[in-house]
């Protein structure tokens, strides 16, 4: 049996789950808590978690499956977080404590025994990782430079005559990002994403004199940008040819449905290959989407990581297959 950890709107974990199913595989799938009877959750698991300091005996039973046991494999594609699935808040009288002084109390409690759950789970073979779904931007720039790639030149500032010197220092032209992820809104179940395109800097006088830290980097020319889905020490590039349409000549993800940009296969040279497997290893990852760039001066450049990016796109366009890649991975050494 294997489990994966991920989210109903991801249909990306539908295609590997068909090769499961394809090999007659056992698996479970894991979406967070759901009204759904038939679907795994693990608030309707019979719990009879413990430790057995002899036997080293751990369980958590689902149809008298002790998953701990029984998982071969772990996959955390986009894992739930919460507490949800593991506390049921307090709804009786009897306690002198009021019940949300109880709550905040009982909560970190339940997170201990969610970790431990976790933890006992992480000990088989994994693809991905629960504790790392997001990544500190400007810390990882930093490892990337440590190991050896490319980076542009960044600073962090809420300082407008800082932000005046390193604009006058980069040919008047600079870019800005967001610091963290996209903001997500779902109000009356309707899904409102905002995501925060990288934004170019022509004009100084259009920024403020006073606004919050932000992350800058000078302006690079580029030749195309490149994507790269990284599985297991395997990498599987594609470069996107994006520096000529204005809609996405400084962002791709602003894409172009009219007029979409050419992806094509891509092949990474060995040095390169071996940075970003150490990057990768530094970090603890897997698997997730690199993104890069190649310049008009003949450099590549890092830019950033995305430990749960999406790698459909990836796949079809160039088709490496990826949802069997991830699917063999998964049940490799499992007789079929």
């Amino acid at each position: 049996m294997h489990l994966i950890f991920s989210e109903t709107s991801d249909f990306s974990t539908n295609n590997v789950i068909d090769w499961l199913i394809h090999w007659n595989i056992t698996y479970l799938r894991y979406n967070g808590v759901s009204e759904n009877e038939n679907e795994f959750d693990f608030s309707k698991c019979e719990f009879c978690i413990y430790f057995d300091n002899e036997n080293d005996s751990k369980g958590i039973y689902y149809k008298n499956i002790n998953i701990i046991k029984e998982a071969k494999s772990i996959w955390f594609r986009r894992p739930k977080k919460t507490l949800k699935d593991f506390y049921s808040p307090n709804t009786t009288k009897i306690s002198l404590i009021p019940n949300d002084v109880l709550d905040n109390w009982l909560k970190p409690h339940f997170r201990v025994l969610k970790e431990f759950v976790v933890d006992s789970l992480s000990q088989k073979k994994v693809l991905g990782s629960y504790t790392i779904t997001g990544l500190n931007k400007p810390q990882i720039l930093s490892l990337a430079k440590k190991n050896g790639l490319e980076i542009p030149k960044t600073i962090i500032t809420n300082s407008f005559s800082v932000l005046q010197n390193f604009f006058q220092n980069n040919n008047n032209k600079i870019i800005s990002k967001a610091l963290h992820e996209c903001i997500n809104y779902f109000p009356e179940n309707k899904n409102y994403g905002i995501i925060e395109y990288t934004n170019l800097i022509e004009d100084i006088k259009t920024i403020p004199n006073i606004f919050a830290t932000s992350i800058f980097q000078e302006f690079i020319e580029k030749e195309y940008e490149i994507r790269i889905v990284y599985l297991d020490k395997e990498l599987y590039a594609m470069a996107i040819f994006s520096q000529n349409n204005n809609k996405t000549k400084i962002d791709f993800r602003n894409y172009d449905k009219i007029k979409p940009n050419r992806m094509v296969p891509y092949r990474i040279d060995e040095s390169l290959k071996q940075n970003l497997i150490c990057l990768m290893k530094e970090i603890g990852l897997n698997m997730g989407s690199i993104d890069l760039l190649k310049a008009k001066n003949g450099k590549i450049y890092f830019l950033e990581i995305n430990p749960v990016g999406q790698y459909d796109f990836v796949s079809y366009y160039c088709n490496y297959n990826i949802d069997h890649e991830i699917a063999n991975f998964l049940i490799k050494d499992e007789k079929r």
